[in-house]
């Protein structure tokens, strides 16, 4: 008889998406379970839904939607599934589901985790539940500690990660047949941005500098990958503004865009620890980024990559001339951020750290359980 894993853990997400990071980190816990753990998700809908169950990774789909109104559904369509699967330990990774799972978990007598991945400042009074809080950076730790006022012995900092089975060309994969595919002309200075397509990441920003370096430079090309609720009136504007540029909507395997790119731009707003840095950095790729939150814990200005003040048009040109008209140093900090990522910034690095936290609430609830002899 095939004894089950120990932990088991239910991750719990509104939705898993492609051009996701959170989505992105929960299929790499997934897929890395160790020899003592399963891991299963339930969502509510996605576009990458298909990728976790074509690597045989277990989805349940909850009915609606996340509305508070829904909320006793939702713990109860939670309660249940947890039974089903035998689950031990919840791993919430948004607020609608700290709460949810927080409620679950109290029914089950079971532990619960949430990952916060971004700062956020409405509901001050509705504090985060959940027994252990994850944070991606020293940016959300001390967000958490000074708005939310959460005890600092509960809060992990476990940095973003990512793996080299994922970052690889699909066997057979000719770049030269995704420059086609996608009407890319071949020799072009390539700017990529990669991420989801919203307000916050500060796409306008970089659109409007690339419309005014396209009158300098004539082999610039800017290629956009994601997708959001800002992809129609970027699509527009480039229209509009631009002749040489490409938008591509979510894509399972987005490196081939890391391949052929020459500058990598993430000119957020708000970003806590970004794997689209991680993912620039494992390609040797120069980095022009905004120094908004967390991003300067992965970017050393002027070391490996290029900072620049948040919503500074200015700044973001300056940036884009320097390694415009650099090329050995769009080389040196290419390489200089792959020594940093492959160094601390890979799964072989941090995933231990996540089943440590997992094995150690598990043991804490065990011992609780225990009668008092």
């Amino acid at each position: 008889m095939v004894q089950e894993p120990a932990i088991r853990i239910l991750h719990l997400q509104p939705s898993l998406m492609l051009s996701c990071g959170i989505s992105r980190m929960i299929f790499q816990l997934m897929l890395h379970s160790g020899e003592n753990t399963q891991q299963f998700a339930a969502v509510f809908k996605g576009d990458a839904v298909f990728r976790f169950k074509k690597n045989r990774l277990s989805v349940t789909k909850l009915s609606g939607r996340k509305h508070f109104v829904l909320l006793p559904l939702h713990v109860m369509q939670i309660v249940r599934l947890c039974k089903k699967l035998n689950i031990t330990v919840l791993h919430a990774h948004h607020r609608y589901f700290d709460f949810a799972g927080t409620f679950a978990a109290k029914i089950l007598g079971i532990p619960i985790i949430t990952s916060v991945q971004q700062k956020v400042y409405h509901g001050k009074m509705f504090k985060y539940m959940a027994d252990y809080i994850i944070a991606p950076g020293e940016s959300i730790k001390n967000h958490l500690l000074h708005y939310f006022h959460i005890p600092e012995s509960k809060i992990r900092v476990i940095n973003n990660f990512i793996t080299d089975e994922d970052l690889q060309l699909n066997p057979g994969e000719d770049v030269s047949a995704f420059l086609e595919e996608h009407k890319i002309p071949a020799g072009r200075s390539i700017v990529l941005y990669v991420g989801s397509l919203s307000k916050e990441k500060g796409i306008d920003l970089l659109l409007k500098a690339m419309r005014l370096l396209v009158r300098e430079y004539s082999d610039l090309f800017l290629l956009i990958v994601g997708d959001g609720e800002q992809k129609e009136s970027i699509r527009k504007y480039c229209e509009a503004k631009l002749s040489d540029y490409a938008i591509i909507g979510s894509l399972e395997n987005v490196f081939p865009c890391y391949k052929i790119a020459d500058i990598i731009v993430l000119p957020s707003r708000a970003d806590s620890f970004p794997l689209t840095l991680l993912e620039a950095g494992y390609f040797k790729k120069a980095v022009i980024a905004s120094d908004a939150e967390g991003i300067p814990e992965i970017i050393d200005h002027g070391e490996n990559g290029l900072l620049f003040a948040r919503d500074s048009k200015e700044g973001l040109l300056t940036a884009l001339r320097i390694l415009l008209e650099d090329a050995t140093l769009r080389v040196r900090y290419g390489n200089n951020l792959h020594k940093k990522v492959t160094q601390e910034l890979m799964h072989k690095n941090k995933m231990p750290e996540y089943f440590a936290l997992y094995e150690s609430v598990s043991k804490q609830q065990k011992q609780m359980q225990q009668p008092d002899r």
